[in-house]
């Protein structure tokens, strides 16, 4: 069949068809099912590719609805190395209901695998400066004798041939070592006397942002949850995506963005003047960004590596490159203090939704969240066109995440957004 000789083809022909008809099947079924195998000695390779396809399709799709988890812990493992891919599919995780822990030596593998609560617990080979050596002798000895209790007890029963010092901070940064048992009784039912393990020093635990850098330095990305988590608000009502597309769109235009410094460098130029230049990011991209003379010595002491920041700009091109665009910046403060300028909460209705049910709704929401935002309806009449704005004098409300998911979850309300102390 594969090298197309007909003739051969034709002599298998009559003996398929006995062998089929020994088998219980009709003799004209035979006939057919050979006649589409005989297509394949000219050209057939569409009807396999399709056909194999389908198969991978079918079980990969079983897979993700019967074993979620499993599924997704394998589609992980096999893009360990992909750190934008790694994103992107947990990312996925998160819409399918899956928490994805961080590394922990007590149940993490080499690879992602799933717990006996049904999360995915983070792989410890994806850890920068934790080698294979290092984490086969911790599940070797796991997988022997059980969870270790501290890390004086994994120090105590690893190799520490292969898990050495580096190998161990690089665990500890990366939170690896957050959640062993606590040491039981050194004397239990022996008679033998066991010297006391020294005690670990009492130290301060890091922040949120402290641990989410570390977790950045050694995994690639965040995993406990991410700096701008405070910011949702920010992020989604004031800030435009500043990836190469919309920047191209905008160009000539002004534009505001939101999101975190990841890195920060002082340069010099060949007149002795300092600028700067950062890296700040948001939930998809990243963008570098220059601060020249006045501006940057305005602005430098906002621009430090992990401060929460709002830019606005015009959107130009890159200084030499034709097809890349960047931002002039005109003003950058930080991403928190735009929350007390938010001056009214303004919700969108189409006039025809309007009902007593929808007004006792949003009644129950404005006392729930009392603060000091006006809360604003801007009624709409599609058929009239016609628009009505109103604002509450008997309600006012705190812009918050909770607030806006009550709102969102309205099936009647068309939109809601903040407005600023300036009216945008």
């Amino acid at each position: 069949m594969g090298k197309k000789k007909m003739e051969v083809m034709q002599k298998m022909k009559q003996e398929f068809v006995e062998g089929a008809k020994e088998k219980d099947v009709d003799e004209q079924k035979a006939e057919e099912i050979f006649g589409i195998m005989e297509k394949f000695a000219s050209y057939g390779f569409n009807r396999a590719h399709s056909t194999a396809y389908s198969m991978v399709a079918y079980q990969t799709g079983y897979l993700k609805a019967n074993y979620p988890a499993q599924f997704m812990a394998a589609v992980l493992t096999h893009n360990m190395n992909d750190i934008d891919k790694v994103i992107f599919f947990i990312e996925e995780c998160k819409r399918m209901g899956i928490k994805v822990c961080g590394p922990d030596v007590n149940e993490s593998n080499y690879h992602f695998n799933v717990n006996e609560n049904g999360e995915i617990r983070f792989g410890l080979g994806a850890i920068k400066g934790v080698g294979e050596g290092a984490i086969t002798t911790i599940v070797d000895e796991r997988n022997a004798n059980g969870f270790f209790k501290d890390i004086f007890d994994l120090t105590k029963r690893a190799n520490l041939k292969a898990l050495n010092r580096k190998a161990l901070e690089s665990l500890a940064k990366a939170g690896a070592l957050d959640k062993q048992q606590s040491s039981q009784s050194l004397f239990g039912d022996r008679e033998d006397f066991q010297p006391e393990p020294p005690k670990a020093p009492q130290c301060e635990p890091w922040t949120l942002i402290e641990t989410l850098q570390q977790e950045r330095e050694l995994i690639g990305f965040y995993v406990s949850g991410h700096p701008l988590d405070d910011y949702k608000i920010e992020i989604n009502k004031f800030s435009e995506s500043f990836d190469q597309e919309n920047l191209r769109s905008k160009f000539g235009k002004q534009i505001a963005i939101g999101g975190i410094i990841t890195s920060v460098m002082e340069k010099t130029d060949k007149r002795g003047r300092k600028f700067g230049i950062f890296t700040i990011e948001d939930y998809d991209h990243s963008i570098d960004l220059k601060l020249f003379s006045e501006n940057y010595l305005k602005y430098r002491q906002i621009i430090e590596e992990g401060n929460a920041v709002y830019i606005t700009g015009q959107v130009e091109l890159e200084y030499k490159k034709a097809d890349e665009y960047t931002i002039q910046i005109h003003d950058i403060q930080y991403l928190g203090n735009l929350r007390e300028q938010i001056k009214g909460i303004r919700v969108d209705l189409e006039l025809n939704d309007v009902n007593d049910e929808l007004i006792a709704k949003l009644e129950d929401i404005a006392n729930q969240y009392k603060g000091n935002c006006h809360l604003k309806l801007n009624i709409v009449d599609l058929t009239e066109n016609l628009k009505v704005n109103l604002t509450s004098n008997s309600y006012q409300v705190e812009p918050s995440e909770d607030l806006f998911e009550a709102l969102n979850s309205l099936n009647d309300v068309r939109d809601f957004n903040a407005e600023m102390v300036n009216g945008s």
